[in-house]
């Protein structure tokens, strides 16, 4: 396994300050098993778990947060980036989330959760990098992640990260990557 099967790093025009201003209108929750539990009960998600070689951090932690359901309201930004790749990728549906990463957080190795690839999209920190396990180690501004294999994010040490992210169980990430590239979404 190399680059080419976890990551695809690409270039495309977005407005991070409208992004920024659409996060501070959702309610941010800690992903961790309590979380994930009460989602289940609730009917929202169907899994498990979080799949993470370290389960207590998983449990416990409470700076690595995902936020609740984005109101989707024509005109907004969030609106208008998920409509550009529900066309790219030939889906009907999408999942916007926004992630934040605290500064001291670190995100162990884990699968994300009940999706076969995500659109990760940096809107505001550093570009803190991607690691994959028995892969490597890559940094990015927009990329398509291959959530289905085990990754992790070392700790965030200057400032905040807030990550704008596209979610699919409906294709999987070579599918995913190649559509971007059909797209001609150029590799940055």
């Amino acid at each position: 396994m190399n680059e080419v099967d976890v990551i695809y790093k690409f270039d495309y025009e977005y407005d991070k300050n409208k992004l920024i201003e659409e996060s501070n209108n959702v309610k941010f929750f800690p992903i961790n098993q309590k979380n994930m539990d009460r989602l289940n009960r609730l009917g929202l998600y169907r899994f498990e778990s979080l799949e993470t070689e370290d389960k207590e951090w998983f449990r416990d932690q409470k700076t690595w947060k995902y936020s609740s359901q984005i109101e989707k309201n024509e005109g907004t930004e969030v609106s208008r980036i998920e409509e550009d790749f529900k066309k790219i990728l030939k889906v009907d549906h999408l999942d916007p989330k926004f992630l934040s990463q605290e500064v001291g957080t670190k995100v162990t190795m884990h699968r994300d959760a009940g999706i076969k690839c995500a659109i990760n999209f940096l809107i505001s920190g550093t570009s803190t990098p991607i690691i994959f396990k028995d892969v490597g180690e890559f940094n990015y501004v927009n990329a398509l992640i291959n959530t289905d294999e085990l990754h992790a994010v070392p700790e965030q040490t200057d400032e905040p990260r807030l990550i704008f992210k596209l979610r699919t169980n409906h294709i999987s990430f070579s599918e995913a990557r190649q559509r971007l590239a059909d797209a001609e979404l150029l590799r940055a």
